[in-house]
């Protein structure tokens, strides 16, 4: 959930996070739909150097505006294969653009 995925950032001083952008908001103040793009923003006022992508479903819309907005690096659809993540053939890693 948010609450728990902002802990997570704080206190593991990631080198990347990846969220995605429909999880449960718990005590955000935003709805599900929303709680990735907030985790997004919290997250960038803790370590504003630390790339997040976010993860979006095929069959979701995305907010690329909101995306910006809220600081995201870049963001993935899913379903991706991890085992290629970093590979030539691997994940393409879509660049966000409003």
């Amino acid at each position: 959930d948010g609450p728990s995925a902002v802990a997570a950032a704080f206190e593991q001083h990631p080198d990347l996070c990846i969220l995605d952008v429909s999880m449960p908001p718990g005590d955000l103040g935003v709805d599900d739909r929303s709680t990735g793009f907030e985790v997004c923003r919290r997250s960038k006022e803790l370590y504003p150097a630390v790339p997040v992508l976010l993860l979006v479903g095929t069959f979701e819309g995305f907010d690329a505006d909101e995306a910006v907005r809220c600081g995201a690096d870049g963001h993935l659809k899913k379903p991706f294969d991890s085992h290629k993540w970093g590979k030539s053939e691997g994940v393409p890693l879509r660049p966000i653009s409003a």
